[in-house]
């Protein structure tokens, strides 16, 4: 049997030949020594599809495609882009996607995609590394892309021992899992809100192995700023308020943001740039004043491990006005809409909040998930120039979809 070299460095697409283009995109397929197999099922399953149309065939398609993304390629590629492949696979197939259409999409979305093994994005240098990430040791290669393929194969065991909820609550949400600075949880929430929403998908369509995905790709995030979320408050070396003492309950999102809106710290860094990188901008905006801030405001909004499942479900429905009027309602009128692209992940990020919610068993457990959506939006909020949401703009438009 022909051997494959553990470490090599792929030849950039943008500067080759067509030639070299084209085997850079038929790579992930040279051997089986490329890809990882998780050994969990691929199926899917979800109860209803929100558009009738699929198959026997869509589905059996779409399972192998969601199965060789998630074997063969890694879950960044470019200067930091996420891959959104199996995203794209799972929306379309729960749209009717016919098999041509999938096996389109995922043609289309594999190009530009890194092997699985890729251990230097920047050189696009791929090499397996000879790590064995087990219970012992799992929160010592945190927040390394290099070790996604070692977290995959870790959390694959780990889904198979708890089950995918089982081990979607224990790992991000847990004690143990969170001790020592792990910020599972702030991770779960950092990247934009990539990991959430691949575990949003993952548990929306009954896929095990999807959830091991999405705990690697936490693993191998930051954590989004950890002093912005009351329980790390004592890490903060900002001046201490009464946040922690606050019993307020009767404040809505939208009063919280009106707030927000007329507080003189949440003020954003000017003259501002929307072309800056987002690291360079949440490094600017977040001063310890504004993460006090951020804390007080949240702590206006009661969310606690008793809430039945009644104001749960008022609260998640706030949650979508607000993300709604933040990507859609923050233009001005008489000029060229404005759909931010990060407070559009805020949107996109919220539709599975009930999902991952009810996938929980913990009180607690779903009042932290809650809890670190709004420290998380409001803090896109005054990264982003804290636009202004205009009820009455996003009212105007029509109610039937119609193409540009």
């Amino acid at each position: 049997m022909r051997r494959f070299p553990t470490t090599f460095t792929l030849p950039h697409p943008s500067s080759s030949p067509t030639l070299i283009r084209h085997l850079h995109q038929r790579f992930f397929m040279a051997s089986t020594g490329d890809r990882l197999p998780t050994g969990l099922p691929r199926t899917i399953h979800k109860d209803v599809l929100t558009v009738p149309g699929a198959s026997p065939a869509s589905k059996a398609l779409v399972e192998r495609l969601l199965e060789r993304d998630r074997e063969e390629a890694h879950c960044f590629h470019g200067p930091g882009f996420h891959n959104h492949l199996s995203h794209h696979l799972l929306a379309a197939y729960d749209l009717g996607a016919p098999p041509a259409l999938l096996q389109a999409a995922y043609d289309d979305g594999r190009r530009g995609l890194l092997p699985i093994f890729t251990s230097d994005r920047p050189k696009r240098t791929v090499e397996r590394q000879n790590v064995h990430i087990g219970a012992e040791n799992w929160t010592q290669f945190l927040g390394q892309e290099k070790y996604y393929a070692n977290y995959l194969s870790f959390f694959s065991e780990e889904v198979k021992r708890l089950g995918g909820k089982g081990a979607y609550e224990y790992y991000i949400f847990s004690e143990d899992a969170n001790a020592f600075k792990a910020y599972m949880l702030e991770r779960f929430v950092g990247g934009a809100v990539h990991p959430l929403i691949q575990m949003g998908y993952a548990i929306e369509f009954g896929s095990d192995a999807m959830v091991a995905q999405a705990l690697a790709i936490t693993a191998v995030h930051n954590a989004h700023e950890p002093r912005v979320f009351s329980w790390n408050a004592h890490e903060s070396s900002a001046a201490k308020t009464d946040d922690s003492d606050s019993t307020h309950g009767g404040y809505t999102l939208l009063s919280i943001f009106r707030e927000a809106y007329t507080s003189d710290v949440m003020i954003p860094v000017l003259p501002y740039d929307p072309d800056a990188l987002l690291s360079k901008r949440t490094k600017e905006a977040l001063t310890p004043a504004r993460i006090v801030e951020i804390r007080r405001l949240t702590s206006l909004w009661s969310i606690t491990p008793t809430l039945t499942p009644a104001q749960l479900s008022q609260k998640v429905e706030e949650l979508f006005f607000l993300a709604t009027l933040l990507f859609a309602g923050v233009g001005k009128k008489g000029r060229k809409e404005r759909l931010d692209f990060f407070l559009m992940h805020v949107l996109t990020s919220s539709v599975f909040v009930p999902t991952l919610v009810n996938a929980l068993e913990s009180g607690e457990a779903r009042a932290r998930l809650l809890g670190a959506f709004l420290p998380v939006t409001l803090g896109y909020l005054l990264v982003r120039g804290r636009p202004r949401i205009d009820c009455e703009l996003i009212m105007s438009y029509t109610a039937s979809p119609r193409p540009p």
